[in-house]
């Protein structure tokens, strides 16, 4: 009696373990979020900025910009979001899908010997823009990435596996002409001055890049 006993609770236990391992192969891995980034000037955090006091001169005023010829497309601009899943134990392929359920709000970056005062960049980001369809922007605001999907993507067994994925963006470099003005001069005395800058910055279009990765071991966390 005690045999037949212990060759149920045997059974139970191997039908309830191969139930639970089916859920957990099937259940969505979670996506992992990248958080919001700011706008960088020459490398820095804008909000980190302390803006040089230059006694008798107001900010820079732009004048022009003349873009170099052509530009370069950034496929990893800024991250959006990951998903990743361990089927090193697996032996069929496993499929994981990535659904963007909300993203952060991300800027540009900008470098150049000048101050780039908000006014500055709208005109920059304007003048770059004249001549393409929707032109260009500083930010992705919050939730815009919401919505997109891509997969599904098939893990191989006895591997880890994930997918990546990014706002595109688009480098520019060319160069600034802006006027500064010595308010502290009776002649009100003024200097143009050329200045070179690149830009790293989004189009108003929902562009976004996607890849997918496995290895024998986990590549990203």
């Amino acid at each position: 009696m005690k045999k037949n006993l212990f060759s149920v609770l045997a059974l139970s236990t191997i039908l309830w373990g191969t139930s639970f391992a089916s859920t957990v192969n099937a259940e969505e891995p979670k996506v992992n979020y990248a958080p919001p980034q700011e706008t960088l000037i020459n490398g820095v955090e804008e909000s980190k900025l302390i803006t040089p006091f230059i006694i008798g001169y107001d900010n820079p005023i732009f004048v022009d910009f003349v873009p170099n010829t052509g530009t370069s497309t950034i496929n990893q601009f800024k991250s959006i979001g990951s998903v990743s899943h361990n089927n090193t134990r697996g032996s069929n392929p496993f499929p994981i899908t990535i659904n963007v359920t909300r993203s952060e709000s991300v800027g540009s970056e900008f470098s150049g010997n000048v101050t780039f005062s908000a006014e500055l960049k709208v005109k920059l980001l304007a003048k770059a823009g004249g001549s393409i369809s929707g032109g260009y922007k500083q930010t992705r605001s919050t939730n815009e990435a919401v919505g997109y999907t891509f997969g599904p993507y098939q893990i191989p067994g006895g591997k880890w596996g994930g997918i990546r994925t990014w706002w595109k963006g688009v480098s520019i470099n060319g160069t600034a002409s802006v006027k500064y003005v010595d308010t502290g001069s009776s002649s009100g005395y003024t200097s143009v001055q050329s200045i070179p800058v690149s830009m790293k910055v989004h189009t108003t279009s929902k562009d976004i890049h996607s890849e997918s990765w496995d290895a024998t071991y986990e590549m990203y966390k």
